[in-house]
């Protein structure tokens, strides 16, 4: 997975939020915006 967020530009991991949805099991991945509390979607694997 950390592999995959690097390939979508994601640098800094700490700021990125990971879920899983269940009950799919899709990993949803979120990264923190300039805005605090902002947090804009990057995709589903």
């Amino acid at each position: 997975l950390e592999s995959w967020l690097r390939q979508q530009g994601v640098g800094d991991l700490s700021e990125v939020r990971i879920a899983v949805l269940e009950p799919t099991g899709k990993v949803s991945v979120s990264r923190g915006d300039e805005r605090p509390g902002l947090f804009r979607q990057l995709g589903e694997q």
